[in-house]
């Protein structure tokens, strides 16, 4: 293999350690935030505490849908990039002297 395929497979590997990076520091605001709408409703007393308790949950809904869709589209990059050094090992394999 080239230099130039070990650059490409070196750029790719890096990404992917970013992305994967990226993947838990998300895993972990979102399991934070489940925590959150776990504890937030429960034991609400009056109407004003059950209305505010309703627009926490509200939010953090929101915020959950978001964490969640940038994740998704971690995932992807994250299969893509797997895929491509997969197949970029298996090309060196191909390359090799017998």
């Amino acid at each position: 293999m080239g230099t130039e395929g070990r650059q490409d497979v070196g750029a790719l590997s890096g990404e992917l350690a970013l992305l994967e990076r990226r993947e838990r520091e998300l895993s972990r605001e979102r399991e934070r935030l489940h925590d959150r709408m776990d504890v937030g409703h429960a034991g609400v007393g009056g109407r004003r505490a059950r209305q505010a308790a309703a627009d926490r949950l509200s939010l953090y809904r929101r915020i959950e849908r978001q964490l969640s869709d940038e994740r998704r589209t971690l995932h992807e990059r994250i299969d893509v990039l797997r895929s491509q050094l997969r197949a970029a090992a298996a090309g060196r394999e191909h390359d090799l002297p017998r």
